[in-house]
């Protein structure tokens, strides 16, 4: 039921989600949980797209498997 309401409250800020999801990147951002780290510079982030992003802008590139 996507209506707009942010039903999602972080109890450390004001911020309001509508989405549960991003509450919880929003969370890391207080935390500095960051579980995704370039394998090349050993920067981190607090999501995967954070880190690709990195990747497309910098020399770094994600390690193959």
């Amino acid at each position: 039921f996507h209506n707009g309401q942010k039903r999602y409250a972080c109890d450390i800020c004001p911020a309001k989600f509508t989405q549960f999801v991003h509450l919880k990147l929003h969370k890391r951002l207080h935390t500095n949980e960051r579980p995704f780290t370039c394998q090349t510079c050993k920067k981190k982030y607090i999501s995967a797209s954070g880190l690709r992003t990195h990747w497309k802008t910098t020399s770094c590139r994600p390690n193959s498997v």
